[in-house]
């Protein structure tokens, strides 16, 4: 996790591709999806970005009896010689089947609704190459926010039509290793959705045929009305225990209104 503590100055170039779009691999369900009322909360519309570092790491083909080692989808990979962003850009491809709503717009339209066009649109996909080694970086532990930005990018709205709630990057590094960026909409997914759907790319990635967990959406029962009232603890400070390394209830909610 990138911190603004420490400091790390090793000069490198990334030289980047240009964006493309990573579409599902088969044909998936058109249709417009609402959200939840909590999801609906403007607060919430931010892209959350992380970044997953990879050390090099040499596989056999085959195994301890020389045998080809397959993927269950059939196929065979010759695992040393794998380009990371293609085994990467291949596996979103097909997780996109399942997570189809992380392959539409997101936009929030005049009656303050946010919904999700499932149009297939396509995820945004950046490969980079850097002229470094990933070691170099600290594999990107404790490093700067400015020295983590290049390995995430943003990817602004396409005018009208909402916005992409995905954006990769796969950065290549010359040792071999690699970082994955990511950038997801909060509204869309929260932490666990985010680490499900990067565990079913991960598991795709590895040769699964199909991930896991399947998602499921039906955000649609979970609509309420807003509270009007604010809202009232059940307990005041003298009910509470203290401590001189917390701060006091009352600072504490004068601080989240």
């Amino acid at each position: 996790m990138a911190t603004h503590k420490n400091t790390i100055h090793i000069p490198f170039l990334l030289e980047k591709k240009d964006v493309v779009l990573v579409k599902p691999a088969k044909p998936t369900p058109s249709e417009v999806l609402s959200f939840s009322t909590i999801d609906n909360d403007p607060n919430l519309e931010i892209i959350c970005q992380t970044i997953y570092a990879y050390k090099a790491k040499r596989f056999s083909s085959s195994d301890d009896n020389g045998h080809d080692l397959a993927s269950s989808n059939g196929k065979t990979h010759d695992l040393d010689s794998c380009d990371p962003a293609s085994v990467i850009s291949d596996a979103l491809s097909r997780v996109l089947v399942y997570y189809y709503p992380l392959a539409g717009k997101l936009k929030r339209h005049s009656d303050g609704e946010l919904r999700l066009n499932c149009n297939a649109a396509g995820v945004p996909f950046l490969v980079a190459t850097a002229n470094c080694e990933l070691s170099s970086l600290s594999y990107l532990d404790g490093i700067t926010v400015e020295l983590a930005k290049p390995f995430v990018f943003d990817w602004p709205g396409d005018g009208g039509d909402g916005r992409h709630p995905l954006v990769l990057q796969v950065t290549k590094f010359s040792c071999g290793g690699f970082t994955i960026g990511m950038g997801i909409s909060h509204s869309v997914c929260d932490g666990f959705g985010a680490a499900q759907f990067f565990r079913a790319l991960a598991e795709l990635a590895s040769g699964k045929s199909e991930p896991t967990v399947k998602p499921v959406w039906e955000r649609e029962r979970l609509v309420g009305t807003p509270r009007k009232t604010p809202f009232q603890i059940p307990i005041d400070e003298a009910s509470l225990a203290t401590s001189p390394h917390l701060p006091p209830l009352k600072l504490c909610m004068t601080a989240s209104t």
